[in-house]
């Protein structure tokens, strides 16, 4: 989780990923007066790993058509039907494309609230947030452009497709740049688990 203040909601505000088994995570807000507690459940921010409703993981139970305004679910996220480990059901989600909707890290810029997110699916990805709800900024919306920006995802910061995305992004300013800390290699004896570091002099990248 990533926790911040947040002095328009005066609230310490937690970002917190629910991992699914197949992509279909979240990232929910919780609040709280004092750090040590108790939170409360706000909402959640970011779904991923949705699917038509056959195979369980029903992108009309998200906020996907709220967001993006199509009543059906894109071809974009869609692949041929896979069981991703041996004791998942079946999923449809594209890995090549849709961002996983863990790893939340908050950054405040010119008065205004973003979060990095993702892991190997898809890359690492930025939204606006509402500063006064700590939740996504609904009125913010993104265009469809390959390796850039996509309309729920949000913009494309980095890594694309599963196993080349990276995972755990941090950012932050220092000076005149913007600092993008993203983890990749394999998380076993031999995969090369190392840290880089990307910079930009837009907050937006291209890092």
């Amino acid at each position: 989780p990533d926790v911040v203040w947040n002095d328009t909601m005066n609230k310490w505000c937690m970002y917190m990923s629910v991992n699914g088994d197949a992509w279909n995570s979240s990232i929910c807000l919780l609040t709280a007066d004092s750090l040590d507690g108790d939170w409360t459940y706000v909402g959640t921010v970011i779904y991923s790993g949705f699917t038509e409703a056959e195979y369980g993981r029903d992108y009309t139970q998200t906020d996907f058509v709220k967001v993006t305004g199509e009543t059906s679910l894109p071809d974009r996220y869609k692949r041929a039907a896979y069981q991703p480990k041996s004791y998942t059901d079946l999923t449809t989600w594209n890995t090549a494309i849709g961002g996983h909707a863990i790893d939340p890290c908050i950054i405040e810029d010119g008065g205004k609230l973003y979060m990095t997110y993702g892991s190997w699916s898809g890359g690492i990805y930025m939204i606006e947030l509402d500063k006064s709800t700590g939740l996504r900024n609904y009125d913010r919306s993104y265009e469809l452009k390959d390796n850039v920006s996509d309309p729920y995802m949000g913009i494309h910061l980095a890594g694309n497709s599963i196993g080349k995305g990276g995972e755990a992004s941090y950012l932050r300013k220092v000076g005149d740049y913007y600092y993008l800390y993203v983890t990749l290699g394999g998380l076993v004896s031999t995969g090369g688990y190392n840290m880089r570091v990307f910079r930009s002099e837009k907050l937006e990248g291209p890092y």
